[in-house]
């Protein structure tokens, strides 16, 4: 089984990732915008910071995937 279609099939659901996580951060900062109690924006604040870290795995992940194309080739 060729490595290539496996790598061109997790780089479509990597960026299907980071699009949503994208769009997620989005929605949750307006929230976080509009929100007024504290505990409320604390908690929205930390989902957000989890959730960039997952998108830094997923491109950190993108970066790689050519590589990993090149070396089956």
């Amino acid at each position: 089984m060729s490595m290539v279609p496996a790598a061109a099939r997790l780089q479509v659901a990597t960026l299907t990732h980071v699009g949503l996580l994208e769009r997620f951060i989005e929605l949750t900062q307006a929230e976080l915008d509009r929100a007024e109690d504290s505990f409320t924006r604390e908690s929205l604040a930390e989902m957000i910071e989890a959730m960039r870290t997952d998108l830094r795995g997923h491109t950190m992940l993108m970066s790689r995937i050519p590589a990993a194309e090149m070396a089956c080739a």
